[in-house]
């Protein structure tokens, strides 16, 4: 039974992750996404060190916000 709440749980969570990806994705247009990416590299490739990690980091959370509203 224990496995089942946990399971529920988790599909939960994806299910919530999911939505709030559709809302962050609805705040620009793709061009504007594409805009915040390119400017990301710049500022990773211009500082380098811990602020091109952080841009990263940025980076990796586009990318899933355009992995979960793929569908």
């Amino acid at each position: 039974m224990e496995n089942k709440a946990t399971q529920m749980t988790q599909n939960e969570a994806t299910l919530n992750e999911q939505m709030s990806a559709r809302v962050y994705k609805q705040l620009f247009t793709g061009a504007e996404w594409d805009a915040i990416a390119f400017a990301m590299k710049d500022y990773a490739d211009f500082h380098g060190g811990v602020d091109a990690e952080i841009a990263e980091k940025v980076q990796i959370k586009i990318a899933r916000i355009h992995e979960l509203t793929a569908n």
